[in-house]
């Protein structure tokens, strides 16, 4: 080691008292995202629907999206209602959607030739079918003996549908006896459906996404279905199976009514309030999906089954009061519930599934009560005004990936009596801290060092995180989890202090610019790590400051006294700049440095 001139030490060290006063590493504010930071819009489907005479384009974005097209390379243009085409040619739609806080989309086409004759689609045409006719401008299909109301493709066809008992096709007569699944999906302008006695089948989202629907009205006389003022049940009324958007803005559910339908109420746009009897005890899946302007809920008292996606993209939703009865918030259940600030999930809820509460943007307070057990893979993904989260003594699963990304979130808290999880400063371990399991990526610090009892870096532990730029890695990590530092682009500096090179899975850090990222090793593993997968992705391997070798170079002498001192003045001190290994790079460290330059 070079000589030391103590004086000078000592003068460094008053001038750092002078002008820094207590040192410590400043925290810095989270800014706003830039628009290659951003999450990607969901891309809109783009499809087409056929009918005598014109081509129909569509297009089917998540809820919150707006989209815009163009046709045949021309300027592009916001995509308001469906595009009619009637004229010869040959044609390129294309598509893509952007909504809050989302960077556009990826973009989509479609591309197809409307016949000069018919106006069909000669890319995608069913007319040369012998099975299919249409009838009153509606679409039918014989099968054997009898006939079937089939899939539209023409989404503009509008009136009142009044389904025949028979049809006579080519000197035949043929029953009407079933609606096909889809049959009037995503139809517009279709205002109400007469369901004949000989229907004895009606399909699977038959009728959902037709907005205009006023009412159902059913032969009292079909032995399988009835309506109740309009609104079609199975003919026991146990079963409640389509709900019309323009049946009314509010809606009593019938006493006796057990089972809410599939999609039943989905896309009721008006509906703003259902009260449900205690009676019902299923919701199937996607019942009440898409019901934007529905503000509240109140399950029912004695649910005990509820299938996928119930209330995604209720976009209005504000409020949930949930069952006594019930122990599962399903998948997907509030996906998309973009107004839903506060949720208190009581603690008969033991499970809050997978995407529970995806995508619910303004989520800024989550109770979990004592009760809850598992939090499930991205039950809170995409809460991205999420700030903090306390986890109850009761849960004993938190799988991975469940909070991410929460982009806001800064601390998470356990409750000590837990006998699974404990958190150190906000960031979330297993119990006897040898696991790191989820580092909120909204912490606004610069710099952490990995507690020092840690073994594993757990699946998606550091995935997406944002202001975090220094990271130290302690010499006991063995295993790195898949997706463990997956879109970590905002990382520039790594020090693993492990001598041999932590057992990484192949995927520890996919979609990250290791190329960019500096990492820092002991000086005798430097070779070790370059030739080990996939630690060798990293080029910017250089030697980790070791006993106060601050800026790497082998020595510990007075450069390194001057680099840390203007590290805590820029008051963005990186992580291997903590001498002392205590987690913080502070006066304590500037100590130690000392120290060690007095006694070398």
């Amino acid at each position: 080691m070079k000589q030391i001139n103590h004086q000078f030490i000592r003068a460094m060290l008053f001038i750092a008292i002078l002008f820094m006063g207590p040192l410590g590493v400043a925290a810095s504010t989270p800014g706003l995202l830039t628009d290659t930071e951003l999450p990607q819009s969901p891309v809109p489907q783009v499809y087409v629907t056929e009918g005598v005479g014109k081509y129909t384009v569509m297009t089917n974005a998540v809820v919150g999206c707006e989209v815009y097209c163009r046709i045949n390379s021309g300027e592009w243009f916001h995509y308001l209602k469906p595009i009619v085409f009637t004229e010869y040619g040959s044609y390129q739609f294309e598509a893509y959607a952007i909504s809050d806080n989302h960077s556009p989309s990826n973009i989509v086409s479609n591309s197809f030739v409307v016949d000069a004759n018919t106006g069909a689609n000669l890319v995608d045409s069913d007319t040369d079918d012998p099975a299919i006719f249409y009838y009153n401008g509606f679409k039918y299909k014989i099968n054997g003996s009898t006939v079937a109301l089939m899939r539209q493709k023409d989404a503009m066809i509008s009136g009142d549908l009044v389904i025949p008992s028979s049809i006579t096709h080519n000197g035949v007569a043929y029953p009407v006896t079933a609606i096909e699944d889809y049959a009037l999906y995503n139809t517009h302008n279709i205002t109400s459906v007469y369901i004949p006695s000989s229907v004895t089948s009606v399909g699977y989202n038959s009728l959902s996404w037709s907005p205009a629907i006023r009412s159902i009205d059913v032969d009292p006389n079909n032995p399988n279905y009835c309506d109740v003022d309009g609104v079609l049940f199975n003919k026991s009324k146990t079963t409640l199976l389509f709900y019309p958007n323009m049946h009314s803005s509010h809606y009593t559910i019938p006493d006796g009514v057990t089972v809410i339908d599939y999609s039943a109420f989905e896309a009721a746009f008006d509906l703003v309030s259902v009260t449900f009897p205690s009676s019902v005890t299923t919701l199937r899946t996607s019942s009440f999906a898409c019901c934007y302007s529905l503000a509240s809920v109140t399950l029912p008292v004695n649910l005990s089954s509820m299938g996928p996606g119930v209330f995604h993209g209720c976009k209005d939703l504000k409020s949930v009061t949930f069952s006594p009865n019930y122990s599962k918030i399903t998948e997907w259940t509030f996906e998309n519930c973009t107004s839903l600030e506060t949720v208190v999930i009581p603690g008969t809820i033991r499970t809050v599934g997978y995407g529970a509460f995806m995508e619910c943007w303004h989520l800024t307070d989550v109770t979990l009560s004592e009760g809850v057990r598992t939090i499930e893979n991205k039950a809170f993904n995409g809460c991205r005004s999420l700030p903090v989260l306390t986890i109850p003594s009761s849960v004993t699963s938190i799988e991975a990936g469940a909070f991410d990304p929460c982009n806001s979130m800064t601390d998470i808290y356990v409750n000590p009596a837990n006998n699974y999880y404990c958190d150190v400063d906000g960031v979330l371990y297993n119990k006897n801290k040898t696991t790191l399991v989820y580092y909120p990526i909204g912490n606004p610090r610069t710099s952490y060092t990995i507690l020092p009892t840690t073994q594993t870096i757990g699946e998606k532990a550091l995935q997406s995180v944002r202001k975090l730029k220094y990271l130290t890695i302690p010499s006991g990590v063995t295993s790195i989890s898949s997706n463990a530092f997956n879109y970590c682009d905002h990382l520039t500096d790594i020090t693993c202090l492990a001598t041999t090179p932590p057992n990484a899975a192949s995927g520890a850090f996919g979609y990250t610019d290791c190329a960019a990222i500096t990492l820092r090793v002991p000086f005798a593993s430097i070779e070790t790590y370059q030739s080990t997968s996939p630690w060798n992705k990293f080029t910017q391997v250089v030697g980790a400051a070791v006993g106060g070798d601050v800026d790497g170079n082998g020595d510990v002498d007075m450069t390194d006294l001057t680099s840390f001192i203007n590290m805590l003045l820029s008051g963005d001190a990186p992580g291997y700049a903590d001498i002392n290994g205590d987690g913080n790079v502070d006066m304590d460290d500037l100590t130690a440095l000392i120290n060690a330059l007095l006694n070398p």
